[in-house]
């Protein structure tokens, strides 16, 4: 009989996975444990596993030759060593169209509330200051531009809401040929004009090589001082502030940079928080 193994899961329970493996007479066993050596373990006997944030570099691949099938519940496959996983003709799959519209949802409602300065006056009034001048100014959507950097299904669905709202929307992807335009009719920039024009820059791109630290000190200097920064991609898209230097980050802050708490605590945190004009509204979702 077939077996799969779930060997890690971002979810209350696995009752609709186990309903169908059973209905398809496969065996099924379920795990909770994310890091390597505990895939080994778990997996010795699995012709297919499924993951939602396992680790899955080369060693795994080479420790489970028969390992047929690895499938993501996300979109995402930066913690899957793909070429190892071809080398052991292993499948490599995820789920298309995984959390569009909330996440993009998401990517709205902070770059909305840090132009707003939700979070700051709320915690003013939950300390029973009220004193809205303190926070001003506070923006809004008509004349502000929106640019979006990554233009798969999540930025295409980010784009239209925000142009929905009243911004106008530029765009830049590696897709895409600057001084074109979208068929949505959205202007496809350069990326470094894009962070020139931009009130408002969203990222949404994969994490490739050419992306990691796409937002890094070389380019801050490009932003308005009063850019607000949106990152609900992967974290390591957003600013490698272990190298930036300081001093010129602040000189040029953006308002409000959105980002994952996993770098916030790694890299804004300490020393680091009181130098970047950080707007810390919740987790990627």
């Amino acid at each position: 009989m077939p077996k799969i193994v779930i060997v890690d899961t971002d979810f209350e329970n696995n009752d609709f996975e186990v309903e169908m493996a059973t209905n398809a007479h496969v065996d099924i066993a379920l795990f909770n444990e994310r890091e390597p050596k505990a895939i080994i373990h778990n997996a010795q006997d699995a012709d297919g596993v499924i993951t939602s944030y396992g680790n899955f570099p080369a060693e795994v691949f080479e420790a489970l030759p028969n390992l047929k099938v690895v499938s993501r519940t996300g979109i995402g496959y930066d913690s899957i060593d793909v070429a190892a996983a071809t080398r052991n003709k292993t499948a490599v799959c995820v789920v298309p169209g995984y959390g569009t519209e909330v996440v993009s949802d998401h990517a709205i409602a902070l770059a909305l509330s840090c132009l707003r300065r939700i979070n700051e006056v709320d915690a003013d009034m939950r300390a029973g200051i009220w004193d809205y001048a303190r926070h001003r100014p506070y923006g809004q959507v008509y004349g502000r531009v929106f640019g979006v950097v990554g233009m798969g299904e999540i930025g295409r669905a980010v784009a239209r809401k925000a142009s929905g709202l009243g911004f106008r929307v530029v765009c830049s992807s590696r897709s895409l040929v600057p001084g074109r335009r979208t068929p949505e009719g959205f202007d496809v920039l350069a990326y470094e004009e894009l962070l020139r024009v931009s009130d408002v820059v969203s990222f949404h791109t994969a994490l490739t090589p050419e992306t990691y630290h796409l937002l890094d000190e070389k380019h801050l200097v490009f932003m308005k001082q009063d850019a607000v920064v949106v990152n609900t991609s992967t974290v390591f898209v957003a600013l490698n502030t272990q190298v930036a230097p300081f001093d010129d980050v602040n000189a040029r802050k953006a308002l409000a940079y959105c980002i994952d708490s996993s770098l916030v605590q790694q890299s804004i945190g300490g020393e680091y928080s009181a130098k970047l004009d950080v707007t810390w509204l919740s987790d990627n979702m």
